[in-house]
């Protein structure tokens, strides 16, 4: 029972500012602003529990990141200089923050078991690519060069998060 609540409270809420800072912003901004959770998960781990950060965890996420950015704003750089940030980008971080509901959750808290949390935040970044293969099948969407530039990024950015594992501390202070 306890799960369920906080599950419903936790998607209830996230889904609820999602929604109202897309009122107050673009859609270019929220992917922009969403895709920073996974640098936000890494530092987090870093700052509050000490988890190690390799150079090619920070590589991967930066990479990764400039991916996200190519397919949000289309390839064209004319609108990334003209991106205008609004009071709603501030709720679109706050839901950037927060858990998207109970099962992304538990499968997220399992991949930090199985990973660490910064790799499996680096798999956050995989988001984009499946929102575009979605909304392909699905809505009949074309696909356009610049997602597949920036799925190509992405996923290399994934393979440096996920396949490098940083050196622990302990090993680096010997």
């Amino acid at each position: 029972l306890e799960a369920l609540v906080v599950g419903a409270l936790g998607l209830g809420i996230t889904q609820g500012l999602m929604f109202t800072a897309l009122a107050y912003t673009s859609a270019v901004n929220a992917g922009i602003i969403f895709a920073v959770s996974p640098i936000i998960t890494m530092v987090l781990a870093r700052i509050v529990i000490g988890e190690d950060l390799g150079p090619w965890q920070a590589i991967g996420s930066l990479v990764a990141f400039i991916g996200i950015v190519v397919i949000a704003i289309q390839g064209s750089i004319a609108t990334l200089l003209s991106l205008d940030l609004s009071g709603g980008d501030l709720l679109v971080l706050a839901y950037a923050a927060i858990p998207g509901g109970a099962v992304m959750y538990l499968l997220f808290n399992w991949s930090v078991d199985v990973l660490g949390a910064s790799r499996a935040g680096g798999l956050l970044y995989s988001q984009m690519v499946f929102t575009a293969i979605l909304a392909w099948l699905i809505l009949g969407e074309p696909i356009e060069w610049y997602q597949y530039a920036g799925a190509g990024l992405i996923i290399a950015g994934v393979v440096l998060v996920t396949l490098f594992k940083p050196t622990p501390a302990a090993i680096r202070r010997k």
